[in-house]
């Protein structure tokens, strides 16, 4: 009784200086992959199976890509690239998955 009430409020941002990353090799032109494998895969979005091409990561060299649907496999992991993503390999190693050009204009119609 006789207390009088008291807010408090405390903000706190911390943050460290990083580095800028080191800049990427430069792509090579464009190299298309062909899977020589099919196999079913469910494509959500689709609602529906889809007959999907498999791609082993080793064959993901700088440049190479590939339109979904699709499977990217190594021996612990599987990338699944929808019917809606194209998926590239990186100067780093690194995957890369983006919008098919189809998916962008599609969507900028609705």
């Amino acid at each position: 009784e006789g207390m009088d009430i008291e807010a408090t409020s405390w903000s706190v941002n911390v943050s460290t200086f990083r580095a800028a990353p080191e800049k990427l090799p430069p792509q090579p032109p464009a190299q298309k992959i062909t899977p020589q494998l099919r196999r079913a895969l469910f494509d959500p979005a689709l609602g529906r199976l889809c007959d999907a091409g498999v791609i082993r990561r080793d064959q993901m060299k700088n440049g190479a890509h590939t339109d979904g649907p699709a499977l990217v496999t190594e021996a612990e992991t599987t990338v699944i690239v929808p019917a809606s993503r194209r998926i590239a390999a990186l100067g780093d190693g690194t995957l890369e998955m983006t919008r098919t050009a189809s998916e962008v204009t599609e969507e900028a119609n609705r």
